[in-house]
């Protein structure tokens, strides 16, 4: 059964927060980065690959290193009983999880730049390790919402390379905040900086190192 703290110390159960809180347990897992983020590489690299052929050795690539390896290091902090919940409620143990994250950031940039991905997932790649970087950094204070910061970051780079229409996505945002509030893994102002950071990395990123725009 997965787990996590409230704010208060006490361990709640998904499973009891579902039923308290149903809508805000739903969103926050619509918006979880364990969905959002794939879904954005593989529209992104589908935009921009060329080809089905190196769209699929590509995505290949960034599934095995942002998603698969990350997974099963969060997958074995939980099974060792070193973690309550695949969120990582606290803060102090998120550090680990943040150097894996750079770890697969930084080896999938190296690949798909030895086989020539396009400009446009390099930069992604890059707004994503400096994101991370910013994250961890803060997170040493206080609680910074990476559901909010890979949320804003997703949204800016579908918005930038793949569609304009897609910044409707920022109608996200408020019920993101919403329900991480309500489920009391994050105050409101924990996860508007989180939305503010990554949007604006990212959408710096493609600003400053010339991607393509839409």
């Amino acid at each position: 059964m997965l787990l996590k703290f409230d704010r208060d110390g006490n361990v709640e159960s998904y499973r009891e927060v579902l039923n308290k809180s149903p809508a805000a347990a739903i969103i926050s897992m619509i918006l979880h980065p364990v969905l959002v983020s794939p879904v954005t590489f593989f529209l992104v690299i589908l935009k921009t690959s060329g080809s089905f052929a190196k769209f699929l050795e590509f995505y290949l690539i960034v599934t095995l290193f942002v998603f698969i390896l990350p997974t099963i290091y969060v997958v074995s902090l939980k099974s060792r009983g070193m973690t309550e919940s695949i969120d990582i409620p606290e803060k102090d143990d998120r550090f680990g999880l943040f150097f894996v994250n750079l770890a697969a950031y930084g080896l999938s940039f190296l690949v798909l730049l030895f086989l020539g991905a396009g400009k446009e997932v390099l930069i992604l790649l890059s707004a994503c390790i400096l994101t991370s970087i910013i994250v961890a950094v803060v997170t040493k204070w206080w609680k910074i919402s990476i559901h909010g910061a890979t949320l804003g970051g997703m949204v800016s780079a579908l918005w930038i390379v793949v569609d304009r229409n897609f910044l409707w996505l920022m109608v996200t945002f408020p019920l993101l905040a919403w329900s991480r509030v309500k489920m009391k893994a994050h105050s409101f102002l924990q996860v508007l900086v989180g939305l503010a950071v990554g949007f604006l990395v990212t959408f710096l990123c493609y600003k400053l190192l010339g991607g393509e725009w839409t």
